[in-house]
């Protein structure tokens, strides 16, 4: 896949290739973070790198955020996950993701304390006749796709 390189292009370069690996599920969620972002380096790319970073003096602070984003690199990617879908908050999904999302989930059993907190948090909730016959038509729907499989 060629990338969009404006220095190279300006400097009369061949365009960069990249080959993307196929995505986890859980990779899903996507943080911009650059133009280049999910891209792996090169091997030839990396040992540019590191011979720039070679004999650059850092600061404690450097050090320490340094030491810090790998002792909680877990902790602040999660962090950036939320941060993303509150961005997100309010965008409308397109169907192919939908769909994928419904694949994705559909079939997963909760743990036993999941089910009791959801019912906690439902209970006292006021159920409106639009809900209501939501629910009605949303069990009919299951009922007849169970006899249609079964029937098949």
């Amino acid at each position: 896949m060629d990338i969009y390189d404006p220095i190279g292009k300006a400097l009369g370069l061949p365009p960069l290739e990249y080959e993307i690996p196929p995505l986890e599920p859980w990779q899903t969620i996507q943080i911009s973070s650059g133009w280049n972002s999910g891209i792996p380096h090169t091997e030839e790319t990396k040992k540019l790198i590191s011979e720039s970073n070679k004999g650059k003096i850092k600061t404690k602070q450097h050090r320490k955020n340094i030491s810090d984003g790998i002792k909680n690199g877990k902790q602040k990617s999660f962090e950036n996950i939320i941060a993303a879908n509150k961005k997100r908050k309010g965008v409308p999904r397109k169907e192919a993701v939908k769909e994928k999302i419904s694949k994705t989930l559909s079939g997963r059993k909760r743990p036993k304390e999941v089910g009791e907190k959801v019912s906690i948090a439902l209970k006292g909730r006021p159920c409106t006749e639009e809900r209501k016959a939501k629910i009605k038509e949303t069990c009919r729907l299951k009922r007849e796709q169970k006899l249609s499989s079964e029937n098949s």
